[in-house]
Order: C-alpha cells, then sequence, then structure tokens
C-alpha cells in the first residue's frame, strides 16, 4: 500500500493554483504529476501519496505538509484559516527578533525574500502573512513557524500541556496506519 497523505486538503491546492495562476498543464508540466492526478486531487477525488505532494509542493515553495493544513488547523502553534493565513500572527514578535538581529527592515528585506511593504504591513499589524510567508520568517530567522504566533494557553497551567494531545495522537495513528 502506498504512503498516503490522508489528511489532505484540496481547499489549499486550489487556493495555491488560484494565487500562483498555475493551471492544471503548467502545474503538471513543471512537478511531474498528471493533469488527470492533480485535476482529482483539486477536486477531492484522489488521496496522493507523499511523494505526489513533495512534487507539488516544490513547484509552490513549501512543506508537503501544507496541504494538509485544515481549517482553522494547528501546525507548531500556527492557526490557519481556510485561505492558510496564520491567524494567530504576533507582530511584535517579528518586530523584537529583527531588532534582536539588528536588522532594517530593508536589509530584512533583500536577505529574506519578503518585500518590504509586506513585512511593513505585518510587524504594524495591517497584514497577517499566508503559511508560505511565515515559513520563510522561521527559516530566515532559523526560529519555529510557532514562534510568531500568540500562544493563547498559559504556559504554567499542566492542562494546557496536554491540549489537542489525543487529537494530534490519533492523526498520528491515521497516518501511520495508511503508510505501511
Amino acid at each position: 500500500m502506498k504512503n498516503l497523505a490522508v489528511d489532505f486538503n484540496p481547499k489549499i491546492l486550489r487556493y495555491l493554483m488560484r494565487e500562483s495562476g498555475e493551471t492544471l498543464q503548467t502545474l503538471s508540466k513543471k512537478s511531474g504529476v498528471s493533469v488527470a492526478t492533480i485535476w482529482r486531487m483539486r477536486e477531492g477525488k484522489h488521496v496522493p501519496s507523499w511523494p505526489t505532494l513533495d512534487a507539488l509542493a516544490a513547484v509552490f515553495d513549501i512543506e508537503p505538509i501544507s496541504f494538509c493544513a485544515e481549517e482553522d488547523d494547528e501546525y507548531e502553534g500556527v492557526k490557519l484559516n481556510a485561505a492558510g493565513v496564520v491567524v494567530n500572527f504576533e507582530p511584535a514578535k517579528l518586530v523584537a527578533i529583527r531588532e534582536e538581529m539588528g536588522l532594517s527592515k530593508s536589509e530584512m528585506a533583500k536577505k529574506s525574500g519578503i518585500n518590504f511593504d509586506i513585512i511593513s504591513k505585518y510587524e504594524r499589524g495591517i497584514a497577517k502573512p499566508r503559511f508560505k510567508n511565515l515559513q520563510r520568517l522561521a527559516r530566515f530567522f532559523n526560529v519555529t513557524h510557532g514562534y510568531f504566533c500568540d500562544d493563547d494557553s498559559d504556559p504554567l497551567a499542566v492542562d494546557s500541556m496536554f491540549d489537542g494531545m489525543e487529537e494530534k495522537r490519533e492523526r498520528l495513528m491515521r497516518i501511520m496506519r495508511y503508510s505501511y
């Protein structure tokens, strides 16, 4: 049995194709995945394998797991909406780490590959990043994705350490069950 990505979310593929302007044909050519397979995935009629997601993720410059985020899903403390926007992004954390590294916004823009105006909007709280830009920020500053996000839980509360643990365990078991 193939190693299937059972939590694949077709909404994310549709969103990425729309935002990037990729058509079925161009995405197929760039990824090596057939047009028919991409169409079935986009329509929610096909559960892809992880190697297929790897090929598509390379085209969009994202991690393959990004295709598996659910609405309001949490990924390393990151809460995403269906469009892939980070809803719990904390602007002050971006400002703090940038200043700690001794970087101006323009230096950060040049080195990170994220537009100066976008960085400025993130820092002022006018805009929230999509997951792709959050990944870029995390790689640039060598931190986890969740570093830039607001943590609603009380770090001293023992119960908060276990919130969602059962759900994550069940998800991991589903992935493992379909991996063999």
